[in-house]
């Protein structure tokens, strides 16, 4: 257009929604300087205010069922990763931090739930949070073949705690990798472009 003096694609590093954006129309942007904000919905963590007489009832790697009110008879399964050391003196509560998992978007940040938490615990397989990797909307590991040969295998996760991933889909027994998984992926992904 000849009004336009350039027009640029910018590319986000990760995939998510725009959150906020820091320009208008017709501003000058500098190297480096922040045009919009990105965040991934996929995953969010959620702060529940824990009632001081209802600690000892409380562990870290509880389960959480979540609900909000755009859809109250849908719970939304996640884990209290982290406590914290300090009561808010006003209302005798201590904030407790959930991992959620959000694969449907249903929550947003800023939203009020209603949650409930049990002292129940994942009991099952879990993997070093470095072997979890996404590709669009499905998560993976990778698993050894042997002679420096992998396979991705599809899995369904849980809410990441002390660094390890609860897993589902992956057989007991088998070998995968924790290292390096970045790299492995970055060829998996040019392999499968050819």
């Amino acid at each position: 257009h000849p009004d336009r003096l350039a027009q640029f694609e910018l590319v986000s590093p990760s995939d998510g929604v725009v959150l906020d954006s820091e320009v208008e129309i017709g501003q000058v942007l500098s190297a480096g300087e922040t045009a919009f904000h990105i965040i991934d919905l996929s995953s969010l963590w959620a702060e529940v205010h824990i009632p001081v007489a209802n600690l000892s009832n409380v562990t870290v790697g509880a389960i959480a069922q979540i609900r909000v009110q755009a859809r109250p008879e849908q719970a939304i399964q996640g884990r209290l990763v982290s406590l914290g050391g300090e009561v808010e003196e006003r209302s005798q509560t201590v904030v407790g931090r959930i991992v959620v998992n959000n694969p449907d978007r249903l929550l947003r940040p800023g939203m009020y739930a209603q949650v409930e938490l049990t002292g129940i615990t994942y009991e099952g397989p879990a993997v070093p949070s470095s072997a979890v990797f996404r590709l669009g909307d499905k998560t993976y590991v990778f698993k050894a073949l042997g002679s420096r040969r992998f396979e991705p295998v599809a899995v369904s996760i849980g809410a990441e705690a002390d660094g390890w991933v609860p897993v589902t889909g992956l057989k007991e027994g088998v070998e995968i990798v924790i290292d390096g998984v970045v790299e492995l992926k970055g060829h998996w992904q040019y392999q499968g472009s050819k």
